[in-house]
């Protein structure tokens, strides 16, 4: 009994033994003859030898439990051709355990932390066969980001996470099966971004097999999941350079049109999508080389409706497509808006650009066009079209479409660059002629005003428009934008002003008996212009106003600052009312005057324009007054002269020219019968002025003065008449005035009366 117990305890303490030789190799030993850098160069060499990539990280910690496994921490990996292929917070490398107690360290698992992959073609290749170790294990990715550039499309995938079991034989075959999710697909042209998109689910098993030039793609049961939709794809697809081969059968029921619609066309994200798809196709043939495989089956769409973010849409919309190898016939398309039902009938051609031909008939919101074709908020469309068209045209080539039928507009709106507001209530029948549309009488509204506009349309790529507009009143301040309508565009991340882009061209011709411009009232407007090239040049810009005749030409250089010059003369207006539109100052400074002038600027903000502005004029005024003028009466009040009120202004005569916003003027003089006043000096934009300023009093005036002692500061010259001469310099609005004090010395060296180093600053505006 003793013996037994002895043995027992012999083999209890042998097992102990194994167990803590077997712990201390497996926590001290194997970590210490595998360690971190022979995990990191293994992983690095099977990464040059299978897909053709080198890594880069910047730390790494091996750990045991619950698996060996080593993280590296900021990783990146290169390409061939020293490109950054893949980005990530982190990698963790899980090791096989038999491989790590053997001392012979593999791969079991790979999991990547917020990878984020930029890939285009020929970024990764599958190695030479048997050069790198087979892989059999786990790849985990959580919060990726994909980007693939393909030679005309960009997919783009955000928010990928998945857990995908492996197989990979190096240059033999690459197999792959779990489930992958992304929480938004989209797609966009070429290498751009895309809005909008969905989220979309894989799972199943998918088979690569390189082949030369490219490879073969084995879709084994492989679905595809939105939402509760499921797409079925089962079939296989050469890839590579050259003609392919490609057999493939795609079966889809009830899938939503709001979850795959956004991701193959982003201008629809912003829009409410209903309805089912149903798709059935079957692909078979060869394509590459300009070939394409026969696709035969259907697609339909069932109880359909399309909200757009603002404005009207459609509902019970229902379509099926017939795929017959060389066309794709677009049957029974209807739908149902408030003014009625529309429908639609015809057919694509899978060939080069994908020409077609559709007939569409029935009332259609032109919100809902808008949002099709991709039209941005700068050439808003709004409200119901009677469409009786046949449209000829190439789906990868919008610029070649054609237009046989008519356009009936009732009550519609559309907001056109450069006005910031939109046209109302336009009503009227649109002609279409091939790549021409032309006009009757469109009617319409700016602002609460009617106008009538007709004139043609023609092409689509580089489209020219000529047109005439007429209208008895119409209020272009109502065309401006105002503070709201600024932080509407500013939210947005457009300009609520601007001209057309540089591809469309124009010549316009506009006649208004009255208007509102700038808060300048006029009537008789004519004006004729052209736009080309990003250019708008006003030829001709004549309009009456305020009893006077205004003529001006005029050339606008868009872009982000934009340039314009222009010259203008003006004869006879009367001059207080032109200027300010103001009834009082129009009775405080009367008059007619004319002047000519030339200047340029840049910006819109008025700050640039002050900084920018320059060119040259001249002003003349005849037969006005002055009266209760606020600096005027400062004026008095200080110098101790009553110029009397109202001041008459026999002529007053100016000759100025600009630069950098600075207004300088040699020649000012003011005649009247009692004085001549003449200036020297400059005003900015930024309303500083600086001037030297003489008068001359005759001599009936200057003792008219002197006898009502009135005239303090007013020095008598050997002729009997008087003068007195100051500087005005400062804030326009609060201007300072100074005696030039050794003008006002007397011919025998008398001293200037007193006052003559009082300084006074205005208390009150100019006007």
């Amino acid at each position: 009994m003793a013996v037994m117990k002895k043995s027992k305890l012999v083999l209890f303490v042998l097992a102990l033994a194994v167990v803590a030789a077997a712990v201390l190799y497996y926590a001290a030993v194997a970590p210490a003859l595998v360690g971190g850098e022979r995990v990191a160069g293994v992983f690095a060499g099977a990464l040059r030898d299978g897909p053709g990539l080198d890594v880069r990280y910047a730390d790494a910690t091996f750990k045991l439990f619950p698996r060996p496994a080593l993280e590296l921490r900021d990783v990146t990996f290169i390409g061939r051709g020293g490109k950054e292929i893949i980005r990530a917070d982190a990698l963790r490398i899980g090791l096989s355990y038999v491989g790590f107690i053997t001392l012979k360290p593999s791969v079991a698992t790979v999991e990547f932390v917020r990878p984020r992959a930029d890939l285009a073609p020929g970024d990764v290749s599958l190695g030479e066969a048997g050069k790198a170790p087979s892989f059999r294990g786990t790849v985990t990715i959580t919060d990726g980001f994909v980007r693939y550039a393909g030679e005309t499309r960009t997919a783009l995938m955000d928010g990928v996470s998945g857990r995908l079991r492996c197989k990979a034989a190096w240059g033999e075959e690459l197999e792959v099966r779990g489930k992958l999710n992304a929480d938004k697909l989209r797609f966009a042209a070429a290498a751009g971004e895309a809005a909008g998109g969905m989220a979309v689910a894989a799972e199943g098993k998918l088979r690569y097999r390189p082949e030369a030039p490219g490879g073969r793609l084995f879709f084994d049961e492989l679905d595809f999941l939105f939402g509760k939709a499921r797409l079925s794809v089962g079939g296989e697809l050469q890839t590579g350079a050259g003609e392919k081969e490609v057999e493939l059968a795609l079966t889809g029921k009830r899938m939503a049109l709001g979850q795959v619609l956004p991701a193959l066309a982003p201008r629809f994200g912003d829009a409410e999508l209903e309805g089912e798809l149903d798709l059935s196709l079957g692909v078979k043939g060869r394509w590459g080389e300009g070939r394409r495989p026969d696709v035969r089956g259907k697609l339909e769409v069932k109880k359909g409706a399309l909200r757009p973010a603002e404005g009207e849409g459609i509902s019970g919309v229902a379509a099926s497509v017939r795929f017959a190898g060389d066309k794709y016939v677009v049957e029974n398309v209807r739908g149902r808006t408030r003014g009625g039902s529309f429908k639609g009938h015809g057919v694509v051609r899978p060939a080069d650009n994908w020409p077609y031909k559709l007939k569409l008939e029935g009332p259609v919101p032109l919100e809902v066009v808008a949002t099709a074709l991709g039209i941005p908020d700068a050439y808003m469309l709004a409200g119901a079209a009677q469409l009786d068209l046949d449209v000829d045209g190439e789906l990868s080539n919008p610029g070649r479409t054609s237009l046989e039928g008519t356009i009936r507009l009732s009550d519609c709106r559309a907001r056109l660059k450069p006005f910031a507001v939109p046209f109302q209530r336009l009503s009227g029948t649109l002609y279409c002629d091939g790549y021409r549309i032309k006009t009757g009488k469109v009617k319409g509204q700016l602002g609460g005003d009617e106008f009538e506009i007709g004139g043609s349309w023609q092409g689509f790529d580089t489209p020219r428009v000529d047109f005439v507009a007429v209208a008895d009143e119409l209020d272009l301040d109502a065309a401006l934008p105002t503070a709201e309508v600024k932080r509407r565009f500013a939210e947005r991340g457009s300009a609520p002003l601007g001209l057309p882009g540089r591809d469309i061209t124009a010549k316009g011709r506009v006649r208004f008996k009255k208007f509102k411009l700038l808060s300048v009232r006029g009537s008789k407007l004519e004006a004729d212009f052209e736009y080309g090239g990003g250019i708008l040049n006003i030829k001709k810009l004549d309009f009456n106003a305020y009893d006077g005749k205004v003529r001006a030409q005029m050339t606008v250089y868009p872009g982000a600052h934009p340039r314009y010059t222009c010259s203008a003369t003006i004869r006879g207006a009367r001059v207080g009312v032109f200027l300010t539109e103001n009834k009082y100052l129009e009775n405080v400074v009367t008059g007619r005057f004319s002047a000519d002038a030339t200047f340029s600027a840049e910006g819109t903000a008025y700050d640039d324009v002050a900084r920018t502005f320059g060119g040259k004029g001249s002003l003349e005024l005849a037969g006005g007054r002055v009266a209760g003028l606020p600096l005027v009466d400062e004026l008095a009040k200080w110098s101790r002269i009553d110029l009397f009120s109202p001041l008459q202004v026999s002529k007053l005569w100016a000759m100025c020219d600009a630069r950098d916003g600075v207004v300088r003027t040699a020649e000012l003089r003011v005649e009247n019968p009692d004085m001549v006043v003449e200036a020297a000096g400059e005003a900015t934009l930024g309303k500083k002025v600086n001037f030297a300023v003489r008068t001359k009093f005759n001599e009936k005036a200057a003792e008219r003065l002197a006898r009502a002692g009135k005239a303090l500061a007013l020095v008598r010259d050997e002729e009997g008449g008087g003068h007195f001469n100051f500087v005005v310099t400062g804030e326009a609005a609060r201007p300072a005035f100074q005696l030039d004090a050794a003008s006002m010395l007397g011919a025998a060296g008398e001293e200037a009366p007193r006052g003559e180093e009082e300084e006074l600053v205005g208390t009150g505006d100019l006007f």
